[in-house]
């Protein structure tokens, strides 16, 4: 019987330590973040949903401006380049750097290396370096508008991805036992996570 109840106290305390073990790691995550966010902007990472919502509306701009592109070329119908198309061209191609960088920032930012998403836009970077120098020489021809689809297209593929990992995400917050789900960050505070923590130590049932 002792030793059934030693038993039981030893899951209790086992049970304890491990939530105040979750408390004081989410006391250094925050106190990282802090830290982090003095630093250049280099704050924490960003939400799936708020990389969706940006990669949406670089989206919209891509599709606006391979519209412009294709008008142009509409408008040259086969003849050289003026001094005005070829202004108009380097115009796009810094809209187009523009996106470009953007995208470079969301992976970085977003800690999309390695992932689905990361390597759509990756090759989503590469086709735009590609096409950033086309237009810069004034080389504009349906493979260059093949190639601007083809980034459309991945950064469907990429808010696709991005959406199915944030399913997952909640799915798997979901399964986990309530005693182990870490708080949202933003949820507490620092002192109110430290009396939570002096709390669970000063009690004399731990």
């Amino acid at each position: 019987r002792d030793q059934r109840n030693s038993s039981v106290a030893s899951r209790q305390a086992f049970g304890g330590i491990n939530e105040i073990a979750f408390m004081i790691a989410n006391l250094l995550e925050q106190l990282q973040n802090n830290q982090g966010g003095g630093k250049g902007g280099s704050g924490s990472p960003q939400s799936i949903q708020q990389m969706i919502e940006q990669l949406g509306e670089m989206k919209g701009n891509q599709q606006q401006l391979n519209e412009q592109l294709q008008q142009m070329i509409n408008d040259m119908q086969g003849e050289r380049l003026s001094n005005d198309q070829m202004e108009r061209l380097n115009q796009l191609a810094k809209q187009q750097n523009r996106i470009r960088k953007q995208l470079q920032d969301l992976r970085e930012s977003g800690g999309l290396e390695g992932d689905r998403a990361g390597s759509e836009i990756q090759q989503m970077i590469e086709e735009m370096e590609d096409t950033i120098y086309d237009l810069r020489g004034g080389a504009v021809d349906p493979t260059l508008i093949e190639r601007q689809q083809n980034i459309l297209t991945r950064m469907l593929d990429a808010e696709k991805a991005m959406q199915e990992r944030d399913e997952e995400e909640k799915e798997r917050e979901g399964k986990q036992p309530n005693d182990f789900r870490r708080a949202n960050p933003s949820d507490i505070t620092l002192e109110e996570l430290e009396k939570q923590i002096r709390s669970r130590l000063n009690d004399p049932n731990f």
